[in-house]
């Protein structure tokens, strides 16, 4: 299980402008469905996919997941969003340096970027995605 509270703790506590509240999947999907953002970000697992068995009798697979930080960047009088570029890099940029090459967890490897894109723009607010892997061991033994 990827530990999506410590990487929403690390988010808030690293003085990125303008981010105050970091939630996590279930307050993202209330907030898409009402147009109502009551965070700044939002954090959620978008895959995990487990690698080969590496033991005989027991199992052992290296699991990579894929988290998301969702931002929303409220534009204010701006309709085309060109005066929120900079505030999306900026932020993008900061969530980026908050994560990158931090473990959310002991046994987890250091996150590395994937990738980072607009999801959506609706003449309200831009929301952008940044998204970053680790990986980790589960086990089993009878």
């Amino acid at each position: 299980m990827v530990p999506l509270k410590a990487i929403r703790e690390r988010i808030e506590r690293a003085g990125i402008r303008d981010v105050r509240r970091v939630h996590g999947a279930a307050q993202m999907a209330v907030a898409m469905e009402r147009g109502q953002f009551d965070a700044d970000a939002y954090v959620t697992l978008l895959q995990r996919q487990a690698g080969k068995n590496v033991l005989v009798n027991a199992v052992q697979q290296e699991v990579a997941a894929r988290i998301a930080v969702i931002s929303i960047i409220k534009v204010a009088g701006d309709a085309t969003g060109e005066k929120q570029a900079d505030l999306v890099e900026a932020r993008s940029d900061a969530v980026t340096q908050s994560l990158l090459g931090w473990s959310p967890a002991s046994g987890y490897s250091l996150f590395t970027a994937a990738s980072s894109r607009l999801l959506d723009f609706d003449g309200q607010a831009v929301i952008w995605a940044d998204e970053f892997e680790t990986t980790y061991l589960i086990r089993k033994v009878p």
